[in-house]
């Protein structure tokens, strides 16, 4: 897959140097770029939508990706975790792309692949940039603050609390409510066609009760270092799902080297 990535951004027309290193950090999700501003240095649609399907194929569980490769092309679609991970970019996109519209006055194309591309790069946690979204509205950098923490798919690249957790600790929250109601009812939790045991709900749920304490705590940290909230907040998520850019002081077009030596 890294291999076809060099080719088509190759063609596409960045140099081949540069189509090497940017595949090297797009199929790990490492996000590294060999420009300061990132993909947003390329004035290049075509590259941009290139790196945007690259990014989603290496946030998606790559046993489908085999299934896909022996034949069985279906089973992405059959997959919930899936589903859910394409429906998510793609709400996501739109509601980002409206709430751009709307701030510029004026319909353009550019505010779709602007909210595509950074719908992709930090769900993923890939972390490539190809606009400043602490300039967008103030709920669309939330759902960026959101996106950090979910992440790609489990069996993908990408970091982040990752969808099938969420999904699962959603149904539970879900079946908890339904108890109250019904106390003595046997509902099982099920996610496609696999019943999940209690087992696998409490790992699921220590482990997220960990990740948002570790959260809680950096947060809290770096503002006793004189960082403002939504900058420590930020940095906070973005370390902890290996995202890269984060919020406030530390955006997609600034960097961590104003941090204090304690806080890095």
């Amino acid at each position: 897959i890294t291999s076809v990535e060099i080719i088509m951004l190759g063609i596409a027309g960045m140099d081949w140097f540069d189509a090497i290193c940017h595949s090297f950090t797009t199929m790990p999700t490492g996000g590294f770029s060999t420009k300061n501003a990132s993909i947003g240095y390329y004035d290049n649609v075509g590259i941009h939508y290139i790196i945007i399907i690259f990014m989603f194929i290496a946030g998606i569980n790559f046993t489908l990706h085999f299934r896909a490769i022996t034949g069985d092309l279906k089973s992405y679609f059959r997959d919930s975790e899936f589903i859910t991970y394409s429906s998510l970019i793609f709400v996501i996109t739109i509601v980002i792309s409206i709430s751009l519209v709307i701030r510029a006055g004026i319909w353009s194309f550019s505010c779709i692949t602007d909210s595509l591309f950074q719908t992709v790069s930090i769900l993923t946690t890939t972390g490539f940039g190809t606009a400043d979204y602490e300039l967008w509205a103030f709920f669309a950098q939330f759902l960026i603050l959101i996106l950090m923490f979910i992440g790609g798919m489990g069996g993908s690249t990408a970091g982040g609390i990752k969808i099938v957790r969420m999904m699962l600790i959603i149904k539970y929250a879900a079946l908890e409510t339904r108890r109250m109601l019904h106390a003595k009812a046997i509902i099982p939790i099920r996610i496609g066609e696999r019943f999940i045991s209690g087992d696998v709900i409490r790992n699921t749920l220590g482990f997220f009760l960990f990740y948002i304490f570790i959260f809680i705590f950096t947060s809290f940290f770096l503002t006793t270092l004189n960082i403002d909230l939504k900058s420590s907040m930020g940095a906070a998520a973005s370390a902890l799902g290996n995202i890269g850019p984060a919020l406030g002081e530390f955006g997609p077009t600034d960097n961590y080297a104003l941090l204090p030596d304690v806080a890095k």
